[in-house]
């Protein structure tokens, strides 16, 4: 709405320039996030990886949501991380708060990042990413809240909100395509990943075998994708390869 406020222009194309817009601004997010991980080297090369990956440049051409959506998350992520290492710091609680409260604007699936950062923050009374404060522990909360309370307001109230919800989760119980194309085994996002980023994918796999406990990133980010893999794997007529998009980054990191 925004864009085609600045812009013009029709409402589809519109949306193709936002995905190919935040694409590009993916990719320097996914440079800023190794280089704050592991240095220059890491950054450049994760940077050059993901500039290649086939569901980053899909993304980048189509109007679709998830490249917007993979933003978020990195940035979600990411902003979890910094708390964690920089505990007590407002700035970046408050980045993070506001952060999670975008992500639940975007689109449903942020209830699985959501439980993917719960997951985190309890894997790091084990790991020992940093530390839990209050402050970061209330910002998860608040910040999907809020994110809720922007978008009953948007969609003019609860009622509205909630059967527009209830509409799209039943069309794709009994949508032909999503039942032809949105089902499958557990391991289907493994083998979907295999056959686009077949190298990739094995590498991670194999980083998996060889981590040490000190290597914080490379855990942080497995747990990560473990935790949203576990419920995205179990949505009926809800799979489908575009949305690994939110993972790219962190195999290329593996």
């Amino acid at each position: 709405y925004l864009w085609r406020g600045c812009f013009g222009g029709d409402a589809l194309i519109v949306l193709r320039q936002v995905a190919s817009f935040f694409s590009i601004a993916t990719l320097c997010l996914f440079g800023l996030v190794a280089w704050r991980w592991r240095g220059w080297a890491w950054s450049l090369g994760v940077t050059a990886l993901c500039a290649v990956a086939p569901t980053q440049l899909h993304m980048s051409q189509h109007a679709l949501i998830d490249g917007f959506f993979t933003f978020w998350t990195t940035l979600v992520v990411w902003l979890l991380w910094e708390n964690l290492r920089a505990p007590n710091n407002w700035r970046w609680t408050v980045s993070y708060l506001v952060a999670l409260a975008l992500l639940v604007l975007t689109k449903e699936n942020s209830a699985f990042v959501w439980f993917a950062c719960a997951v985190l923050i309890i894997a790091n009374r084990w790991m020992q990413f940093g530390t839990v404060t209050r402050e970061l522990l209330i910002a998860t909360v608040v910040g999907p809240l809020l994110g809720v309370i922007v978008l009953i307001f948007i969609a003019g109230g609860i009622p509205t909100l909630v059967e527009t919800y209830y509409l799209s989760v039943t069309k794709n119980l009994t949508l032909q395509f999503a039942i032809n194309t949105g089902d499958g085994p557990w391991h289907r996002y493994l083998v979907d990943i295999l056959l686009v980023n077949p190298v990739i994918l094995l590498l991670a796999i194999g980083c998996l075998f060889r981590l040490q406990r000190g290597q914080k990133p490379e855990w942080f980010v497995a747990i990560f994708i473990a935790a949203t893999y576990l419920v995205m794997c179990n949505i009926k007529y809800g799979m489908n390869l575009r949305y690994t998009n939110m993972w790219d980054m962190p195999l290329r990191f593996l």
